[in-house]
């Protein structure tokens, strides 16, 4: 099951404060993170719509234009690099309930240790390999954190796709 959830970039106040916009469904904004920085949503609403773009066109490429598989009474995996602050992971795990899986799961490698108690709420099950109390931030747990390109992730995708995990 593959979905996308493009994250804002931290170019700026406004982005930072932006939240991730799914392909599908409303974006989901980290109101404390507004409030202190002054921002109501409609002050990111055109950052927002850019990622919904974006959050399109990569899902009709990755996708090579089929039809994505319905999540409706499956069983769905949202997995992450990562999570510091837990926003694109509540997005995303928003968006798929909103699609009555059968159950959800939220795994990632590493996490800053209150972000999995928050995602409890949000998922029926949270694994995180590793919750370091120095968490600092999610790159500095990798040996190689580079940006998987839309090329490689479509090649992996196209690889897997039709495959089941009795293949």
């Amino acid at each position: 099951m593959f979905w996308w959830s493009e994250r804002s970039a931290h170019q700026d106040a406004r982005n930072s404060a932006s939240a991730p916009s799914p392909a599908d469904g409303p974006p989901y904004y980290n109101r404390t993170s507004l409030q202190a920085l002054g921002l109501a949503p409609d002050d990111v609403a055109e950052r927002c719509a850019a990622e919904r773009a974006e959050a399109h066109r990569q899902a009709h490429y990755y996708h090579g234009g089929s039809q994505r598989i319905p999540r409706r009474d499956r069983d769905v995996l949202v997995i992450d690099d990562g999570r510091a602050n837990g926003v694109t992971a509540t997005a995303a795990l928003r968006a798929v309930t909103e699609e009555q899986p059968r159950r959800t799961v939220f795994a990632a490698p590493v996490c800053f240790p209150d972000i999995v108690q928050r995602l409890r709420h949000e998922a029926d099950d949270v694994v995180c390999l590793t919750t370091p109390t120095g968490f600092g931030a999610v790159a500095m747990w990798y040996h190689d954190f580079h940006h998987t390109t839309d090329e490689r992730v479509a090649l992996l995708l196209n690889a897997a796709r039709g495959r089941t995990l009795d293949d």
